[in-house]
């Protein structure tokens, strides 16, 4: 890229795009969302947690008997950060080749979207690290 104003060059680097981007396709994701005190309390009196993780791709109900099966699942201890890193990260380096791109956040009343997406000053979300 040349600068008009004192002709240095800058060169531009991209991160190599990786071997399992994601091309022409719906990812899906999940999240789970940590327990306020009053859910651990209500989760107690009902046994436990309802559903689990499994693996990175799996949940499964406390039965094991219902399992859904995701692109990717995150456990609800896993930081903002790890999930723009290995979730979205890859996405926007396909966006900069030239492919569409839409992160969507989806769930009932206080699953998390907000915090995920937007974040907090001492855990920034989704869109304060894609600007970085």
């Amino acid at each position: 890229m040349q600068n008009s104003q004192n002709s240095q060059t800058t060169q531009v680097v991209f991160m190599p795009i990786q071997q399992n981007t994601i091309h022409n396709h719906i990812h899906v994701s999940v999240r789970m969302k940590p327990l306020t005190d009053n859910e651990i309390a209500y989760q107690r009196q009902k046994g436990g947690p309802q559903w689990q993780v499994v693996n990175d791709c799996t949940l499964a109900d406390k039965s094991g008997r219902e399992k859904f099966q995701f692109d990717r699942v995150f456990k609800a201890d896993i930081s903002t950060e790890s999930i723009f890193i290995d979730d979205l990260q890859p996405m926007l380096y396909n966006a900069l080749k030239g492919y569409n791109v839409t992160i969507l956040a989806y769930g009932q009343t206080s699953s998390g979207k907000t915090h995920t997406i937007s974040g907090t000053n001492e855990q920034p979300g989704l869109i304060a690290l894609t600007a970085k």
